[in-house]
């Protein structure tokens, strides 16, 4: 009897309800999927080349697609519509035989999952053998355009309109125009500062001479650390104190950090987005130009008609940085810090400066600039360009010395050569480089002129104090 029940028990278990998956059923499912895959790798989109102007994400490669192809239907490179309503039929016959397969050697349940799986990637969406440019499809292009560019933060038409101002220094020894433009972009997030006429400290070798200072702050994920930066910069330059010792260089590296530090304490009041951004400055003695930078924005200097930088982009695949990341706990993934921020030197940018072992200059983003400080070369040195990587992006160094050089030599006052410039680098469509807010400061010197060249039009002589919002030390 029990012997008996012992064989009903096993015939129960073993009756197909409850039959064991073999390994060979998986061989078997698994080969059918050979074909499917060889027709997925046909209908695959071709991947964007960055250096025919895309920008590699996949918000800019959504909205370059969109625009490539405005009305809707298959991406650029599917062939005629024949062609893909036969791959979308091989798309669906293949995938209705996975599904057989699935009910063969399976159960209703793993059918079910597979089936939700081909549903939810397309490939059993039968709107797409008759898809292509109906209505409904034009107006989920129109959407899918509209998405992308809001989600690459870009809008649909360029925002032209330009601020500038122009001004030289009471000597008439330094002529400086600026320029920016909103451009693609939905918000302005660039500042910038131009202060001369800064009197120089009695500790230094020239007691009661002019100082000039330039920056521009290229802001990213909000402008609030930006704009602060440019009204508060030349107020903790002067209150550091090596620049009361007349030690520039240890003044501006003191300047970035103290601004850094002052943001970290009101965080919630003075940087409310939590944004960050980079900063180049160039402070302009009697004797010495002094470049501070922090991030990937410029200062180029044209010496004897040639680029001569004064700064170098802060990247965190170079090895200074990534060590520095790596020390702070922090990594590097597609060539950004812990896969996000493509800058390894900025100020702000808080979310990247939590360690708490490692010193405030030490976190994976540091505040702390590359400083250069280099003589000025009279009868050598003819003019400064100080932008943001918006105009770097788009033109080399010498691309933008010998663009500037030749306006500047027609007679263009600094500000017009300015604004040329961003026109010139500006994208013709959304999408890729010349897309981003662009800020350039052209200063010129006035030993530049003693060869009888136009390079200093006649300007109205300025003196920029700066600004005082009751927030600086």
């Amino acid at each position: 009897m029990m012997g008996h029940d012992a064989r009903v028990v096993v015939h129960r278990f073993a009756s197909p309800p409850y039959r064991v998956v073999c390994p060979e059923r998986f061989v078997t499912v698994l080969s059918s999927l050979c074909p499917l895959l060889v027709v997925v790798r046909m209908n695959a989109p071709r991947r964007m080349n960055p250096t025919n102007g895309a920008s590699g994400t996949p918000a800019a490669t959504a909205a370059a697609a969109a625009l490539r192809n405005p009305r809707g239907g298959s991406p650029p490179g599917a062939g005629p519509r024949w062609v893909r309503m036969l791959r979308s039929l091989l798309l669906c016959a293949v995938s209705l035989a996975v599904l057989y397969q699935c009910l063969v050697h399976f159960n209703i349940v793993v059918v079910i999952v597979v089936g939700l799986v081909l549903v939810k990637v397309g490939w059993l969406r039968v709107p797409r053998l008759f898809g292509g440019h109906s209505a409904s499809g034009a107006a989920s292009s129109q959407d899918l355009y509209a998405e992308a560019l809001r989600r690459a933060d870009l809008n649909p038409q360029p925002i032209l309109e330009k601020q500038g101002e122009s001004g030289a220094t009471l000597d008439g020894g330094v002529v400086y125009g600026y320029s920016c433009m909103q451009g693609w972009r939905r918000s302005m997030e660039d500042a910038h500062t131009t202060c001369v006429g800064i009197k120089a400290p009695p500790g230094s070798f020239f007691p009661g001479a002019e100082l000039h200072f330039f920056g521009v702050y290229d802001g990213h994920s909000g402008s609030h650390t930006a704009q602060f930066c440019g009204a508060s910069f030349p107020k903790f330059l002067t209150a550091s104190p090596s620049f009361a010792m007349g030690r520039f260089p240890e003044a501006l590296t003191e300047s970035f950090v103290a601004i850094d530090k002052h943001l970290h304490a009101d965080v919630a009041k003075l940087v409310p987005d939590r944004s960050g951004c980079t900063a180049v400055t160039l402070l302009i003695t009697p004797t010495s130009l002094h470049c501070a930078n922090a991030g990937d924005s410029r200062c180029v200097l044209c010496r004897d008609g040639r680029a001569f930088p004064l700064s170098n982009d802060h990247k965190p695949n170079l090895p200074q940085e990534l060590r520095r990341i790596q020390r702070a706990r922090g990594f590097v993934w597609n060539k950004r810090v812990n896969g996000v921020l493509a800058l390894s030197r900025a100020i702000g940018d808080f979310a990247f400066k939590n360690n708490p072992v490692v010193a405030w200059e030490e976190q994976a983003v540091t505040c702390v600039p590359e400083v250069t400080s280099v003589p000025i070369e009279r009868g050598r040195d003819s003019f400064v360009v100080v932008a943001c990587d918006g105009i770097w992006d788009v033109k080399t160094n010498d691309d933008v010395i010998n663009f500037v050089q030749s306006r500047l030599q027609a007679g263009h006052t600094p500000e017009k050569v300015a604004e040329d410039l961003m026109e010139s680098c500006l994208a013709p469509t959304p999408l890729g480089i010349g897309c981003d807010n662009m800020s350039v400061i052209i200063i010129v010197f006035a030993s530049s002129a003693a060869s009888g060249s136009p390079l200093l039009p006649t300007v109205s002589a300025h003196s920029a104090s700066p600004v005082s919002d009751g927030s600086a030390p």
